[in-house]
């Protein structure tokens, strides 16, 4: 069953392997990534101010190559929440435009994100290597 939002129906997958900014008709899908190549990219959200009430599960589809990292970007801080790594550390987030997927990180990782209107929130995330604020 799609999930309604706003102006239609938004259920299903998106395939990410480049550069990208979100719709807000991506809202309730599961956003696939690639990150398998030798190359950064970066996924960025859509303004945060129109943005009430999307959301976006972000989850490796496959493992990152191990010089491949992906950056969710905001033109407002992203923040909230807690992350959990592969070795059972929990680390709460810190406020900041970008949040993304280090090198390597196993596929599964994830990133469960919604907008209130003033700024982008992190509901959980989980990898199994530090999740990065800026391309290394």
């Amino acid at each position: 069953m799609a999930r309604p939002y706003l102006g239609g129906s938004s259920a299903g997958i998106k395939a990410v392997s480049a550069d990208v900014t979100l719709q807000p008709a991506d809202s309730g899908k599961k956003i696939v990534v690639d990150a398998s190549a030798e190359a950064n990219f970066t996924i960025t959200l859509p303004a945060t101010a129109s943005s009430k009430g999307l959301e976006y599960d972000i989850v490796l589809g496959v493992a990152s190559n191990a010089a491949s990292e992906v950056l969710v970007t905001s033109d407002t801080n992203i923040v909230g929440g807690v992350i959990l790594n592969g070795t059972g550390a929990v680390t709460a987030i810190t406020s900041g435009a970008t949040r993304g997927f280090g090198d390597a990180s196993d596929a599964g990782s994830r990133m469960h994100i919604v907008c209130d209107g003033s700024q982008w929130i992190i509901l959980n995330a989980n990898s199994d290597v530090a999740f990065v604020t800026s391309f290394s």
